[in-house]
């Protein structure tokens, strides 16, 4: 289910033009991967869905939920990241949009 949808959201980016989608809505991750994640973007501890319409997919989640979406996720790739440490989510991001 999950994978037929990730199948749908690449063909609707090639229809578009788009290499890559961003997904931070906590209800769209869930619908496209079956993970949800409770601390999302309310929280300041955002979990990021990358899609790439010619590649797999990687989710970049807080590591205090790791556990949670290594078992629910359907994704081709899992990115931790922690608070205060690095660029924290935002040193995932350069790489996941190459």
């Amino acid at each position: 289910m999950h994978s037929a949808r990730l199948d749908e959201l690449r063909g609707r980016l090639a229809e578009a033009g788009f290499d890559v989608a961003l997904i931070t809505d906590d209800d769209n991750v869930y619908y496209l991967t079956g993970y949800y994640d409770y601390l999302h973007m309310d929280f300041g501890r955002p979990t990021i869905l990358v899609v790439h319409r010619d590649a797999g997919s990687l989710l970049i989640t807080p590591t205090m939920e790791l556990d949670m979406a290594e078992a629910a996720a359907h994704v081709d790739r899992i990115a931790a990241w922690n608070d205060g440490l690095g660029g924290e989510w935002r040193e995932e991001l350069p790489a996941a949009l190459a």
